[in-house]
Order: structure tokens, then C-alpha cells, then sequence
């Protein structure tokens, strides 16, 4: 039998993560191997160095042997105090008690974990130029050991020590909600009572320092933190650009020095003289400062740092991961249009271009960027721009003979095509690549079958939910508002959880929804980090259904402890707005149509009442609170009542018993309530007959639903045994529907079901719908965190295959079927410490003899043959 191996050691599920400030960080780890076993005990050791680790002091922690299936556990060992390194292992037992070897040692390292561990101030440029420059120099006399920084520059910042970048990190630190603002002429009203955060970045820069002179160079953008130009949802201003920077540098001899931001820094302004998020960067070549950020440099004429007011945010670590260029996509196709060059880059992206250019000093080189192009050959900006808002790069040339390079460094675009002016040559393609900008999330799901629609709507979701995470914000779209809206982040969050490993991505997102919250009357806004913008309960929710997801896919009922009294205090808001009849019909006192959006995005005018969505929702998150209530110990929960009120409400209001509907009877009213299973049993035959029928006879098999009813509708069809009726509205080629869009050319999902913004996820929804219902790969409730992993695929009659495969906290699990000529083979594969509760899909069994529907398999390789019967 092969060894128990223990890999992918993760502390707050991020490997060796440098300037934690958690006082109490989770750990995880993973049964590597194929020796196909139940972990039935742990042992976590942690020790101060690697050497101590190697002789067995642990002088940090010893767990002793902990009886646990569980592959996590919170640190409880020595307290954690500032910049200290801790050295971790795990050892397990089996079912059998065969004992494994330690994993090789992981670490983590803490931040500054006490505000009085940063002895310098917050600095800016007395004279607010768009992009300053900051630099330090320092003389190190002795040979250099370690040196950290800690670093928060508002909106972002790029750090060099002697002119080299010490990250490929790009567009840090994280957006929060920073500081207080003053608010006017709002869209929809709205009084700030929230927390502010700002967070910081910890580098470890050892390398790039040497004995001798050496400087810290830094230079500031704007990001969201300076944002004056954008304001349809409001005049909400933060501040000037300003930074904090604290550093230790450690010699062999054990002494250290500390460098840290005050009014003795230096400061100029740059080349770049305007960058704004929504509108683009001007960059004017002619007014670099060569050598600004090596040794050597003459800075007499460089003023001093101006230290500014602190940012009312607390400062803490950045806990998400930071944005990135994942990859580089050349240009397809180039084409002249009047005098400007149009540049198609063959898929829908976020991101930004690098463009090579010569010519004479003073050259102005204008670059716009869209989503689509007009029939004579134009870009077509409406998708991605409201009203002037235009983006825009502006590259001013120097005129350097040997040719010049610009790329932005503060800013993002969402487009596919680039619009050139003022390019002083003919435009090749060997002069013009984009990056694909996001945050650094890496795609560790896959899911592929025989149809080729399916599989195109699958990549294009992929590519829309990346494009639309960055500051781990999952926005809207990446052009036009850029703003993290809880509804589409929420219903969108699964999907993205069975593609990508994003868990903490999600838990930063989960404290910004938790900050924006009213403190007050435990009111949600309809973003986070918020920005303005309209929703409803739906979204409001999300601060239920985020850390309820979390707990799901990580099994780390820590998250939902951490998270319950802002979950409390919003279903305390909720049960304020619940009407004399029982019902939410509307998320504040007056019915403002920006605070009831319900089902959005549903094809033509919305005609579902609010009360309806907003109801369901509160019974849906009432009904995670009752669970969570358990889950945590909690005695009994107030939240059953509550919801058996609320279900009772819903059907007197709105189930119709004469014509076998609910509300409306269209835009899958039905289906919401069969979701909930609160249909009665008497009246269920005839709810499902009015849906089916809606389907085939008035929608003619399309659908009619927006973002919160389409995954509603889709699960509900499966658990009906009608995923014919499933398939016939995903195979639709004509309007509304996804087949729709990739019929007219989109690589990434539309706004809406006829287009607007060309690239939002929040009818991504569906990705999840193939991995759980088409594969089968589902949470079990009971046993979260994939301790228990529920299949239950479904054949569909217009497939020959479907094969997936998810990357869960505890190692991969994989999927696929595959139809022969007289049964279909199902193989499947469990990692260790996993198993399965299989239910065969209808129709089939294993033989026809043993009419079995489900079993419990276990962790290996399994291969069945399943026949009709």
C-alpha cells in the first residue's frame, strides 16, 4: 500500500503568505497518494525555525495527536505577535492507524500586528500631482540578512528599491472602503454609518538590497481612492494620493534598522499627468526622470514629502490576492480606418495594452477601446461607456531613436478592440499586445462535454468571472461602473468557487460586505466596497449567502462564527421591513424602484412583483440561519418560526390554486417556489404542469428569467426529471438566450440577454449548473467542506460525454460519463479523506438484478457500467 503523503500545506488557504495579522490563522492540508484512506486523527507541530522542526522543539506548538476527520484546524499555539515566522507540519493517522510522516514544513509570517508597530506617517505630495514619485535613499553598512516592507499607498502603489520593481504584482493594494467621504448629489440616498479599512502589502525585499547606497523609489495612482471624474452614482471623493511605508532591515550581526515614511522623503512629480479607473492614463515621455529611483541621482531640486491625515480605515493586512498579468494576447487582425489603426485582439478581455512606437518628441499617440465594431469598421464604445466616459490612453512621445514602449501601470480597461490615433508609422502587429489583468486567481476546475455550445458558454464564463476580479472586488463589468454589486457577486460565487481556487478572494470580499453594512439598522448596500448603484434584498443577502458558501466549500464553520452577527443583524433588518401581511415589499420604507430591482436582467419589462423576490430571499436566508444556528450550538433557533410565517404568507399571497401558479405565472414564479419546496403537496402537480407548459407553449422554449430565476429555473428543471426542458432552453440559438450571444460573436456573457455591457458575470450562474447537475459534483450541507461529496449526474439525451473535475480543500475529485453502445460508463475518482454519496441517474442501474439508485463510494478509482433499467 502506497504512503500517506501530506502536500498543499495552506495558512487562511494561501501557501507561505507573508504579513498575516490574524491572531487565530486556519490551516489546511491535504491527503496526497494513493493510498486511498480516511484521515481518522492530526498532529500539527510549529516551531520558530526549520531546525527546530528537525530536532522536534516545538516551541511554538504541539497539537499532540488530535482525533479529527477534518483537514483544517485554527492556530492555537504560542501568540502571535509582529513579524514573527512561524514553522508549520502535519502528520496523520488512517482509519487503520498507520501513521504518516510529517509533511515537509510550510510557514507564515506575521505583519504588524499593533498599530504602534508603525512609526511612520502618512506622506503625500504638497502640490497633489496625478502620479508623484517618492524616494529615499539609504546607506547600509553591513552585510544584509532580511529586510520586509510593509506598504500602503493609496489608491495604488508601485515600489522599486534601486530602480527594479521588487513585485509583478500590479494595481495593489486591494480596494476596501478606505476612509470617510462626503457624499452629494446621490443617485440613491444613503448615509454612511460603515466601517472603513485600508490594508497593506508586505514584501519581502532581501534580494534587492546591497551594502552601500540604496533607494526606495514609489510611485502613487490614484486608483479609487482619488476618483473625481466618474460621478453618475455620486459625487464620492476619498482623498489626495498618500502613502505609508514601514520597514526592518536585519543584519547578520543581529542588529536592525528601520526605514519608514516621513517628511524627509522626497517627492516630484512623474511622467504620468493623468490616470483616472474609469478614463485611462496620459503619459507624457518627455517628462520622465531617468534614474529617479537609483543611487546616484541628483534630487536637490525635489521637494519635500507633505505628511497628510491618516485615512480613517483601520490598517490592516491585505488578505486577498493582489492583481496580476496572466497572460499575454497577441493581436488577430489589424485594419486602417480613415486615420486611425482599429486592432482586434480576438476575445473580449481586461486588461490593458503595450504599444511600441518612434517618432518625433511631442508625438501624441491616442488609444480608445471597445467591445464591438460598427459595420464600416469603427469601434462601437456604447457597451462599455456612459455618456463621455470613454477609455482612454493618451502615450506623448520623446523621441527617442531607438523607439519607446508605454503601458499604463494605474489603470484597467474592459474591451476587445483598441482604436489607434496619432501612430506616427504603419501599425503591425509585432508593435501592439494586450495582458489579460486580473486578480490572481488561477482556474483550477475544468468542465468539457460533446457539445460545443455548452462548452463555449462554459469558456466564455470563465473568462467574463476573471475579467471581472480585481482589488478582489468581483465586479459587474470591467469598464463602465467597475462596481462589486452583492447580487451578481453572490449569485455568480458558486459557479466561480467550482472553477476557480478563490476562497480568498471571496473571504476579503465577505469583510468588505461586512464593513458595508449600516451599523445602525444593519442595512447592506447594493456594493461592497460600496460605490453607489441600486439592487435589492437579493443583494442585500449576500451577506448570508457569502460566508454560507464559504462555510460549504471549506467546511470551516469558523467563517460562519466570524460572520453570524452581521448575518444576525441584517435578518433583524429584514424582520422591520416584513408588512402587516407578512410579505417584504420593499427593502425600505419607500418602494424607490433602484431598492426593488427583484429578478434583473429577465428577458423585457419586469413584471414580477418585488414582493415576491424579496420574500423568497428572506425565506431562503431564514432558512440558512436556522441551519447556521445549529451548525454553531445555538439552542433554538428564532429562525424556523420566522420561516414558516414567511412560507405561509408567500402561498396565501401568492400561490393562485385556480389557475395552478404563483404570482404572475411566468418568469419562473413557479419555479422559485418549487425551489423552496414550500409548493403543497396538493397543488404541486399542477405548479409543475403551468411551469412546463410556460416553457414549451408561451416561451417556446426559451427562457424568460433574469439573473436571481435562471439558476433557479435550470436546478429546478433537473430535480423535475425535465432536463430535456433544460437543454432545449440552453441549446436556443436565437434571442433570449446563451446561445444567442455566441451567435453573434461573444466571447464573454452579456449583461443582459440582448446585450448591453458585453462582459458581466451575472448570468455566469449557469457554470455551476454543469458542474452540479450535467456532472453531478455537489456540497452536501451535512457534511461540508467536500467531506462528503454528493454525485448525482444527469444524461443528457443530446450529449455523448461529460467529464469534470473540482479542486477542493481536500484534493481533486473527477467526473465523467461517457455513453457506448449499450450502457454508459461512469468513472469517478475521490481523493483521500473523501467520499461519496452516489445517486445513479434515472432510468439506469447497475444491473438488472440490483436496482439500487445510490451507494457510498470511497476514496480511489471507480468505474461502473450502467444499464437501462
Amino acid at each position: 500500500m502506497d504512503t500517506i503523503e501530506i502536500k498543499h500545506l495552506r495558512c487562511e488557504y494561501k501557501a507561505n503568505p507573508l504579513g498575516t495579522d490574524m491572531i487565530f490563522p486556519a490551516l489546511t492540508w491535504v491527503l496526497c497518494g494513493e493510498c486511498f484512506c480516511f484521515q481518522s486523527s492530526y498532529r500539527i507541530v510549529a516551531s520558530s525555525t526549520t531546525k527546530k522542526l528537525e530536532e522536534g522543539k516545538y516551541d511554538f506548538w504541539d497539537t499532540g495527536k488530535v482525533k479529527a476527520s477534518n483537514s483544517h484546524a485554527r492556530y492555537a499555539g504560542e501568540s502571535l505577535t509582529s513579524r514573527k515566522r512561524v514553522y508549520w507540519q502535519v502528520k496523520v493517522w488512517d482509519q487503520e492507524e498507520r501513521e504518516s510522516e510529517f509533511s515537509a514544513p510550510a510557514y507564515f509570517e506575521t505583519g504588524l500586528m499593533d498599530p504602534g508597530d508603525w512609526h511612520g506617517i502618512w506622506i503625500g505630495d504638497p502640490e497633489t500631482s496625478h502620479a508623484p514619485l517618492f524616494r529615499k535613499a539609504l546607506l547600509l553598512d553591513r552585510e544584509i540578512s532580511t529586510a520586509r516592507i510593509y506598504v500602503c499607498g493609496l489608491g495604488y502603489h508601485e515600489i522599486t528599491i534601486n530602480g527594479e520593481k521588487i513585485t509583478d504584482e500590479v494595481l495593489i493594494p486591494n480596494q476596501t472602503d478606505y476612509d470617510a467621504r462626503e457624499y452629494r448629489d446621490m443617485l440613491y440616498p444613503y448615509v454612511d454609518r460603515t466601517e472603513k479599512r485600508v490594508v497593506y502589502n508586505t514584501f519581502d525585499v532581501t534580494r534587492f538590497l546591497r551594502t552601500g547606497e540604496n533607494v526606495l523609489g514609489i510611485q502613487l495612482g490614484n486608483g479609487f481612492y482619488n476618483q473625481r471624474e466618474r460621478v453618475i452614482e455620486g459625487t464620492m471623493w476619498y482623498d489626495t494620493p498618500r502613502v505609508i511605508l514601514q520597514s526592518w532591515i536585519t543584519f547578520n550581526d543581529g542588529t536592525e534598522m528601520e526605514v519608514f515614511t516621513d517628511e524627509s522623503w522626497k517627492t516630484a512629480a512623474g511622467p504620468i499627468v493623468f490616470n483616472n479607473i474609469f478614463y485611462g492614463e496620459v503619459y507624457d515621455a518627455r517628462l520622465e526622470l531617468p534614474g529617479w529611483d537609483c543611487p546616484g541621482y541628483n534630487a536637490s531640486s525635489w521637494r519635500s514629502a507633505a505628511a497628510v491625515r491618516a485615512p480613517r480605515g483601520k490598517l490592516c493586512a491585505q488578505t486577498g490576492p493582489s492583481d496580476r498579468r496572466i497572460r499575454k494576447i497577441p493581436a488577430t487582425r489589424i485594419w486602417p480606418h480613415g486615420d486611425q489603426f482599429i486592432c482586434d485582439f480576438g476575445e473580449n478581455l481586461s486588461g490593458w495594452v503595450r504599444l511600441k512606437a518612434g517618432g518625433a518628441a511631442g508625438t501624441e499617440i491616442t488609444l480608445r477601446f471597445g467591445e464591438n465594431v460598427n459595420p464600416d469598421g469603427s469601434v462601437n464604445f456604447n457597451s462599455c461607456k456612459q455618456k463621455e466616459q470613454y477609455q482612454k490612453d493618451v502615450f506623448i512621445l520623446k523621441g527617442d531613436p531607438e523607439g519607446e514602449v508605454f503601458e499604463p501601470r494605474f489603470v484597467w480597461h474592459g474591451f476587445r478592440y483598441a482604436e489607434i490615433t496619432g501612430y506616427p508609422s504603419a501599425l503591425s502587429i509585432e508593435d501592439i499586445e494586450a495582458f489579460f489583468i486580473c486578480s490572481d486567481v488561477k482556474v483550477t476546475g475544468s468542465f468539457t462535454c460533446s457539445h460545443p455550445l455548452i462548452n463555449q458558454i462554459q469558456d466564455n464564463y470563465v473568462r467574463t468571472q476573471l475579467g471581472n476580479m480585481h482589488g478582489s472586488v468581483p465586479s459587474d463589468c470591467p469598464h463602465r461602473e467597475r462596481l462589486g454589486y452583492t447580487g451578481d457577486g453572490q449569485i455568480a460565487m458558486e459557479a466561480s468557487l467550482y472553477n476557480l481556487d478563490a476562497l480568498p478572494f471571496y473571504l476579503k470580499w465577505n469583510r468588505d460586505i461586512q464593513d458595508s453594512q449600516d451599523r445602525m439598522t444593519g442595512w447592506v448596500p447594493h456594493t461592497a466596497p460600496f460605490g453607489g448603484g441600486a439592487g435589492g434584498i437579493g443583494w442585500g443577502s449576500a451577506i448570508v449567502i457569502v460566508p454560507w458558501n464559504l462555510y460549504q466549500f471549506t467546511g470551516n464553520a469558523g467563517i460562519l462564527a466570524e460572520s453570524y452577527p452581521f448575518m444576525e443583524k441584517w435578518m433583524e433588518y429584514l424582520k422591520q421591513r416584513v408588512s402587516m401581511n407578512g410579505l417584504i415589499r420593499s427593502e425600505i420604507e419607500s418602494e424607490i424602484r433602484g431598492y426593488n430591482l427583484g429578478d434583473w436582467s429577465n428577458p423585457g419589462q419586469r413584471m414580477i412583483p418585488p414582493a415576491f423576490t424579496n420574500t423568497y430571499f428572506y425565506i431562503q436566508t431564514l432558512r440558512i440561519m436556522r441551519t447556521v444556528d445549529r451548525i454553531l450550538g445555538r439552542g433554538n433557533s428564532i429562525y424556523a418560526e420566522r420561516e414558516k410565517k414567511a412560507v405561509n404568507a408567500f402561498n396565501r399571497e401568492f400561490l393562485n390554486r385556480d389557475e395552478g401558479c404563483y404570482s404572475i405565472g411566468k418568469q419562473g414564479t413557479e419555479a422559485y417556489a418549487l425551489h423552496l419546496g414550500i409548493v403543497p403537496g396538493n397543488m404541486r402537480k399542477r405548479v409543475v404542469e403551468r411551469l412546463t407548459e410556460h416553457i414549451i407553449r408561451t416561451c417556446d422554449g426559451h427562457l424568460d428569467t433574469g439573473i436571481f430565476g435562471t439558476p433557479i429555473l435550470l436546478d429546478v428543471l433537473v430535480d423535475l426529471g425535465r432536463i430535456d426542458l433544460a437543454e432545449m432552453i440552453l441549446m436556443k440559438m436565437d434571442y433570449p438566450g446563451y446561445g444567442n450571444m455566441i451567435k453573434n460573436g461573444a466571447t464573454t456573457l452579456w449583461e443582459s440577454w440582448g446585450g448591453g455591457s458585453n462582459n458581466h458575470p451575472m448570468l455566469g450562474s449557469v457554470s455551476a449548473w454543469f458542474y452540479k447537475k450535467l456532472a453531478g459534483i455537489q456540497t452536501d450541507p451535512e457534511y461540508p467542506g467536500f467531506a462528503r461529496v454528493i454525485l448525482r449526474p444527469c444524461l443528457s439525451s443530446s450529449m455523448d460525454h461529460v467529464e469534470a473535475k473540482v479542486e477542493t480543500v481536500r484534493g481533486s475529485v473527477h467526473i465523467s460519463w461517457c455513453r457506448q453502445e449499450k450502457e454508459v460508463e461512469l468513472s469517478i475518482y475521490l481523493p483521500n479523506n473523501m467520499y461519496a454519496w452516489l445517486y445513479l441517474p434515472g432510468g439506469y442501474c447497475l444491473d438488472k438484478r440490483d436496482k439500487s439508485k445510490n451507494m457510498e463510494l470511497h476514496p480511489g478509482y471507480h468505474r461502473l457500467y450502467l444499464k437501462k433499467g
